[in-house]
C-alpha cells in the first residue's frame, strides 16, 4: 500500500505521473478542496495537473504512488 508524502518532505521523480492532493482554483469557475488529481513534478515548471494543465501555480499538500494496473488473474 502506498503512503502519503508531504511535498515538505520530497517530491517526485521527475515527469512521473501520481495522486496529488491539491486545493487552490485553477480557474475562475473552480475551486478544489483537498481535491485528488493525477499530477507530475517538472523542477523548471512546477506541478502539472492532468485535469487542469494550464494551471501554472497549483501547490499540492501531498502526494502518492499510483498502484500498478488491475490485471485479471489467468
Amino acid at each position: 500500500m502506498h503512503k502519503w508524502i508531504s511535498v515538505k518532505d520530497g517530491l517526485p521523480d521527475t515527469d512521473r505521473c501520481v495522486l496529488a492532493q491539491v486545493s487552490g482554483r485553477p480557474n475562475d469557475r473552480v475551486e478544489l478542496v483537498d481535491a485528488l488529481q493525477i499530477a507530475s513534478y517538472l523542477p523548471e515548471d512546477g506541478w502539472m495537473l492532468e485535469e487542469y494543465p494550464m494551471w501554472i501555480d497549483a501547490n499540492p499538500v501531498a502526494w502518492m504512488e499510483l498502484p500498478e494496473p488491475y490485471k485479471e488473474e489467468s
